[in-house]
This record gives structure tokens, sequence and C-alpha cells, in this order.
């Protein structure tokens, strides 16, 4: 009997699916194409998509006033990407992020108009060969809600918070704002993340190679000040090396 339920909603949805089919014209997409099977199966995936709880999120509406350039990461256009959502993995589905509002964001089935996905729901979603995790406050309180690009993995993590804010620019003729991104870079130890601000800060949370990584930064000739990002990773890199 506890298949009876599923049994029910297949043959509803082949019914439905049927009656579409026989309701279309005959055209290229159809008698003439010579795959029926794959014209089937297109429909099965169009009737399927609004039941997939991914598409149980709310409207998103975008943000009215005009700017220079967009609030989302990498591109204003979808990419297609991973998500990890509500238990699901969803492969190779177009993804916007949001990086003002922390929101990941899709389309409707039917293309009419975008989803806001629950924070919440989201384990991790991959874009533009990135892995962004949702991460929660430390086993000390480190505020670390949404969203963070894990950069490196090893016996430390490497973990960018990359956020935009709308800005005005400096002169008063240039009433155009534009999306400012701003990076916030942290260290995973264990059960905390510790905020790295500039060298010394990343040396003190390596102390015990403190002498060792910073000739090894010197010798690659990588500087914080410059490449902020570049020179965590190989810092955090070399660091799990000597570890090991």
């Amino acid at each position: 009997m506890k298949y009876l339920p599923f049994c029910i909603f297949s043959i509803l949805l082949l019914c439905a699916v049927c009656k579409r089919i026989y309701a279309q014209p005959s055209g290229p997409d159809t008698a003439s194409s010579g795959q029926p099977a794959t014209y089937l199966y297109s429909l099965y995936s169009r009737e399927l998509a609004g039941s997939l709880r991914i598409y149980n999120g709310d409207q998103y509406i975008p943000y009215g006033k005009k700017t220079k350039n967009a609030p989302f990461y990498a591109s204003d256009s979808l990419l297609q990407g991973d998500v990890f959502y509500d238990g699901t993995l969803y492969r190779e589905i177009g993804l916007l992020y949001d990086q003002v509002s922390d929101d990941i964001i899709i389309n409707n089935p039917d293309n009419s108009g975008k989803i806001k996905l629950v924070g919440d729901k989201i384990r991790y979603f991959k874009l533009q060969g990135h892995l962004f995790v949702r991460l929660n406050p430390d086993s000390q309180g480190m505020k670390m809600d949404g969203f963070y690009d894990w950069t490196y993995s090893g016996r430390v993590n490497v973990f960018v918070k990359r956020e935009k804010k709308m800005e005005f620019a400096a002169r008063a003729e240039d009433d155009v704002p534009r999306y400012v991104e701003y990076k916030h870079y942290f260290i995973g130890m264990g059960a905390r993340y510790y905020p790295v601000s500039s060298e010394k800060s990343l040396l003190d949370l390596l102390s015990d190679h403190k002498s060792l990584l910073k000739k090894y930064l010197r010798s690659s000739g990588l500087k914080f000040r410059k490449k902020p990002e570049e020179t965590i990773n190989a810092a955090a890199s070399y660091y799990s090396q000597l570890k090991n």
C-alpha cells in the first residue's frame, strides 16, 4: 500500500502529459521530428519541474535603482552551477548569486520570473569553479552567517566572504551608483574561524611555523597588500605541508 500514492501520482502525471501531446498540432517538434520519446521526456520534465522542492522559494524582486553594474557574482546573467538545496543536489542549473542580499536566485520552471531560494536550506553551491558553503557561528560565537567561498582545504581552511555594497561616486555630478565588491578573509582551524586582515595577523595565526612561512612568502614574491587572497591560500597550503 505504501506505493499506491506514488503510482496514482505517476498515472495522473502521465495522463496530463498525454493530454498535452494529443492537444498539440502536428509540427516539427512532434510528428515530423521522428523522436516521440524525446518529446515525451521533454513534456514530462516540464510537468515535473513545478513539483521539485527547489521551486518553493519566494519571488525575487530586482533592485529598482539604476546602477552602473550588477549586484551579482561573476555575471548578471544566469550561470550554470550546482546547488545542494533542502537535502537534494541539483546539477547544472542556472544560478545567480546576489552578493548584496546574499541570496541565490533561479528561474521559475516556465521562465516567467525568478525565485529566491531559502538560504537556510542551502548547504552549498558551486559557481564558476568556486565552492560556496554556508557557515554558522563558531564554537566561540564568531558570527559567520551566510555564504563563504571555500578557497583552500587542508590542515587549515581558507574562506572568503565576497559581498557588494551600493556606493555613489565622489563627484556630485555622477549620480549613478555602482556596486563595489569587498572581500573578507578567514582562516578555519578546528571549530573556530579567525579573521585575517594583514600578513601579520596571518602569520600570528600560524605562529608555530611563522619564520618558515615568512621566508616562503618572501621567496614566492607574494605580498598581502597586493594579493591578499593568493597570499593566504599559499600560506595555508605551505603550512599544511609542514604539518604533514
